[in-house]
């Protein structure tokens, strides 16, 4: 976990699958960070409680209902949301 905010797009916080869509945020990205990734293309982004609401989950939602569990790959997605952060809310 990024020990503060201007680390968060450092190397060393992004898995190495992972670093080729972080290249594609820009030094604009904020946290909490969302990224919606279908056929290895960034198909939604979004930065905030307000945007995961409004654009991300809605996204989201409507890829998955197309598609089986076995058409899912979740690797770098699945160890983050089981809870390994890219920042530490404790620092």
């Amino acid at each position: 976990m990024a020990p503060t905010l201007r680390d968060i797009l450092n190397d060393a916080y992004w898995p190495d699958e992972l670093r080729p869509y972080r290249d594609q945020l820009g030094s604009r990205a904020g946290v909490p960070l969302w990224l919606v990734i279908a056929d290895n293309d960034i198909v939604e982004r979004g930065f905030g409680i307000g945007q995961w609401q409004q654009a991300v989950l809605p996204r989201l939602r409507a890829l998955l209902r197309g598609m089986s569990r076995r058409d899912l790959k979740f690797s770098a997605i699945e160890r983050l949301a089981e809870g390994h952060a890219l920042v530490d809310r404790r620092a």
